[in-house]
């Protein structure tokens, strides 16, 4: 049955696929995966004239699913399974395999698994089963087959395509043809010289591809026939591996390439939160991780600098802390992190008291210190960060602005950095440039104040005056 998602007016002209439609949507919003798996069941095993009927799955019921889920697991950020395996709540229904008297010992040959859409076949130590799935009116369970002696100590994959059963030996250049429905081999195949190598054999249902590795590097999919032995390669494309990447443009001092380019990323978790300056970077990963590349003054370390190309990870104070924010300074002095309980760590050099502290005075020069908590700001909670020169800014949960450093005295409480002159209006985003401001609020409007010497401030030129003002 042919189940697909359409955009069309259109859509939905039957009865019957408006109540199909409606079906899924119920499943979809009670978020049972048990459920689900039934209403397809019953879709799938449903008359004839069900087929190529067009259901719509409203785009809110997506979201309403994500939002859900996040809630579960108590983050927005979910395991992959590509990275993370199968979850083992995922497990719909399970039954022991027919006529095995003993559980397999734990030494016992890992098998494989592959189906029709009616029935499983299963290789193992036991032989080679054709077990009902409960689907295509089979019973599920129900032993239909088997051969007792197939391969017993020999690791292979199992694969069906185009209505036919192949069992391939793991490290062999064979592929066998079994018939489906008495499971006895029909023909023993080698692979073509071309395809022989390190490589991996699947199926898509209807063609046997290969995966197979390059001799000059790579990977490249290829597909097969079976129709004569050797088995020729018909078709044959390059395969370039899918990762999440960070995308750079521009020259630092870690990295100087200068063109749009990707960072390597030397098989790091997925990327949560990034910020980069002229000569350091930092990113923090979902798994809780903090990494930087480049110079680690901004982290309280001294001395080289990272080698070209590699991360290095940052201890944090608290192992199971959250990041939520990153903001380093232009120059890779220092910076700050916001975690998900609203609390602020600052790391680097405090030169212009952008730690919320005093700076050294006279000829002390200041030492870069590692993460530590910003204690101007221990009784809020914090959302969001900013760093400029000698700068650092903060939004509150009520959308209080704070800012410490190398700000003009008339614009913060210098006691508590609060910006008083933007008291009562909750901010939302805040950006510092090189010597000015800007600010989004929680009402869509922007504010600007600082320098605008080149009108980076939104408005016309203004010659410098006593004070500094904020602009709407």
């Amino acid at each position: 049955m042919k189940i697909v998602v359409d955009e069309s007016p259109a859509a939905a002209s039957k009865l019957s696929a408006v109540a199909s439609s409606c079906l899924v949507s119920l499943v979809v919003a009670l978020g049972q995966t048990s459920k689900i798996l039934s209403a397809i069941a019953a879709l799938l095993i449903g008359p004839n004239d069900y087929n190529g009927h067009y259901l719509k799955v409203p785009d809110i019921l997506r979201s309403l699913q994500v939002s859900v889920k996040a809630v579960l697991i108590g983050s927005p950020y979910d395991t992959d399974w590509f990275d993370q395996g199968i979850q083992t709540k995922s497990l719909v229904d399970k039954w022991p395999l027919p006529g095995l008297d003993h559980k397999p010992s734990s030494s016992s040959l890992v098998g494989s698994i592959a189906s029709d859409s009616k029935y499983l076949y299963v290789h193992g130590s036991f032989g080679l089963m054709k077990i009902g799935s409960g689907y295509g009116n089979t019973i599920k369970g129900h032993l239909s087959e088997s051969v007792s002696e197939f391969h017993n100590d020999e690791a292979g994959r199992l694969l069906f395509a185009s209505g036919k059963l192949y069992f391939a030996p793991i490290g062999k250049s064979l592929v066998i043809m079994i018939d489906p429905d008495t499971l006895q081999v029909q023909e023993t195949m080698e692979l073509d010289v071309d395809a022989v190598g390190p490589h991996c054999l699947f199926t898509d249902g209807t063609d046997l591809k290969q995966i197979a590795a390059k001799k000059e590097g790579g990977f490249s999919l290829r597909k097969l026939t079976t129709i004569c032995s050797p088995i020729p390669i018909v078709e044959e494309r390059p395969l370039q591996l899918s990762q999440k990447s960070i995308i750079v443009l521009g020259r630092a001092k870690y990295d100087n390439q200068g063109s749009l380019h990707t960072l390597y990323q030397n098989n790091l978790q997925e990327v949560n939160k990034l910020s980069a300056a002229r000569n350091t970077i930092m990113i923090s990963t979902t798994t809780g991780k903090l990494y930087y590349q480049g110079s680690g003054v901004v982290v309280g370390v001294t001395g080289k600098d990272t080698p070209k190309g590699q991360w290095t990870e940052v201890e944090l104070p608290d192992a199971k802390m959250k990041i939520e924010s990153i903001a380093v300074d232009n120059t890779g002095s220092f910076c700050v992190l916001v975690t998900d309980k609203g609390v602020v760590y600052f790391g680097g050099v405090n030169r212009k008291g952008e730690a919320g502290e005093n700076a050294p005075v006279g000829r002390q020069q200041p030492k870069p210190v590692k993460l530590k908590k910003f204690s101007k700001l221990k009784d809020q909670e914090i959302t969001s960060c900013a760093c400029g020169p000698h700068t650092t800014a903060f939004i509150g949960k009520d959308g209080k602005l704070f800012m410490f450093g190398a700000v003009e005295d008339d614009l913060v409480d210098k006691t508590t950095g609060v910006v008083t002159s933007m008291l009562g209006v909750p901010a939302s985003q805040i950006a510092l440039g090189r010597s000015h401001t800007i600010i989004l609020t929680q009402l869509g409007t922007i504010y600007s104040f600082g320098s605008n010497q080149y009108g980076q401030c939104g408005r016309n030129y203004i010659p410098p005056s006593e004070g500094t003002c904020i602009y709407q």
